[in-house]
C-alpha cells in the first residue's frame, strides 16, 4: 500500500490516488495497531514458555 501510494501519483486506482492510498494505508495500519495492543502478562504466559522453549533447544546449526 505504500509503495503503492508513492507509485501513484496523482493517477487513480481504484478511485483512489497516491495521497488516498496513503490515508487508507495509515487506516489500516492504525485498525491492525488496535488488535495487536494486546497486554502480556508480566509473567507466567504462554509466550515465555514458547521462548524458554525455542532458547533452549540445541541446534547442530547457527
Amino acid at each position: 500500500m505504500r509503495s503503492l501510494s508513492n507509485v501513484l501519483g496523482s493517477a487513480k486506482v481504484r478511485d483512489l490516488d497516491g495521497p488516498g492510498f496513503a490515508t487508507f494505508s495509515e487506516a489500516i495500519c492504525s485498525e491492525i495497531g488496535k488488535i495487536v495492543d494486546v497486554r502480556l502478562p508480566e509473567t507466567g504466559s504462554a509466550y515465555d514458555d514458547l521462548v524458554i522453549w525455542i532458547t533452549g533447544t540445541t541446534r547442530d546449526y547457527g
